[in-house]
């Protein structure tokens, strides 16, 4: 499982940079080492390796405005974690969270478990940030509930059983951002 984040500078081209956090893992298999153990603190395994790697996309971020001179920037995407969890208070560090900011009842996905249907919670995954100029330029944002409400038999990898459109077209819910440029 990876996790794609997407870094957006708003200077009149839009720019992307994708950055794969395939050793993103929680509790996914992999090796670990002592500081990615469970901590039993609710994090699960591989919470210092989420942290270090939520510290690199904040140094990309730095990079990109040196590159562009464009201080807007947009960190969206599966960050993995939590919205109390280390690494998001690490991109909060110096990124505002705008789904925390703007969504009253956030979450972008819901975990099912056969000994607790039909479901036994959910959560966010899924973040939106921004940095300071350009937090000053959204209107809203929400995470749009598309696909994790969305009945289980209507999963979204098997094509034969699901209508076209966007709804269950992931196990993640999509964050939308609206802007005032």
């Amino acid at each position: 499982m990876t996790s794609i984040v997407a870094i957006i500078a708003a200077s009149g081209l839009f720019q992307f940079i994708f950055y794969d956090e395939s050793r993103q893992m929680r509790g996914e298999g992999g090796r670990q080492t002592q500081a990615d153990e469970d901590q039993n603190d609710g994090q699960s395994c591989f919470n210092a390796t989420r942290v270090a790697q939520a510290e690199r996309v904040l140094e990309m971020v730095d990079d990109l405005i040196a590159a562009t001179g464009d201080s807007d920037v947009l960190v969206i995407g599966d960050m993995n974690a939590y919205l109390d969890e280390d690494p998001i208070l690490a991109f909060e560090t110096e990124l505002h969270n705008l789904v925390r900011a703007y969504d009253d009842d956030p979450y972008s996905y819901n975990f099912f478990a056969t000994f607790a249907a039909p479901w036994i919670g959910r959560g966010l995954l899924d973040h939106a940030f921004a940095t300071p100029s350009m937090a000053d330029q959204v209107k809203r944002a929400a995470v749009w509930h598309i696909n994790a409400d969305e009945p289980r038999v209507l999963d979204w990898f098997d094509v034969s059983i699901t209508a076209p459109g966007p709804y269950r077209a992931s196990d993640h819910d999509p964050v939308l951002i609206s802007l005032k440029l």
